[in-house]
């Protein structure tokens, strides 16, 4: 498989967007119930954590979905995804920077990340889902979807949660001055001769 097509990559897994979104947060959050009964030594253990709990709730979730297959060997998973034309193959990964993921050069690791390698799934893109943590590492900042090259960082765009946002709606029936800001003591009559000088 080349280069992953962005486009078709983003076609794919935005159905599943949600799902993704939720195994992440739900992961950090796990982590975040654990820091509080345990004294933790090193920084490292958290990725570690997070990583094993995104994975536990991906086994979970997903397998109600018909359109992703979960596929797990050498102590990790991968998800394969796909629809009537087309498959994605991601795994879930801690990122930095701009979206690069903190790897070991594993023999699979490098396979993984060169489109020209064509053992691990040949006809399908290759991603990477990673998170990356606000700069109190105290909260996931933005999870993304990468594509790689090797070394390099060939494009990447945000996964956006699906949320049903009440937005309150505003008044039609006030008059113009009720949306005038007013000193308190100030008089109707001022506020006209102000909007008067308005016009």
């Amino acid at each position: 498989m080349a280069i992953p097509d962005k486009n078709i990559v983003q076609t794919i897994l935005e159905p599943f967007e949600p799902e993704i979104d939720r195994c992440i947060r739900k992961a950090f959050q796990d982590w975040r119930e654990i820091k509080k009964v345990h004294n933790l030594l090193y920084n490292r253990t958290r990725a570690t954590v997070v990583h094993d709990r995104t994975i536990y709730w991906a086994l979970d979730i997903f397998p109600a979905k018909q359109d992703i297959k979960i596929i797990q060997k050498y102590e990790t998973a991968w998800f394969l995804a796909n629809n009537a034309n087309h498959e994605a193959i991601f795994r879930f990964k801690k990122g930095h920077g701009l979206g690069f993921s903190r790897n070991l050069p594993t023999i699979n690791a490098l396979a993984f990340h060169d489109p020209d390698h064509n053992t691990l799934w040949p006809e399908a893109h290759r991603v990477e889902i990673v998170y990356l943590l606000n700069i109190l590492k105290t909260k996931i900042d933005r999870i993304l979807v990468v594509a790689r090259n090797g070394k390099q960082l060939v494009w990447t765009y945000p996964i956006i949660p699906q949320a049903v946002v009440d937005i309150p709606s505003i008044p039609t029936s006030q008059s113009s001055t009720d949306n005038v800001l007013r000193p308190i003591g100030d008089t109707e009559e001022t506020v006209k001769a102000v909007e008067k000088d308005r016009e």
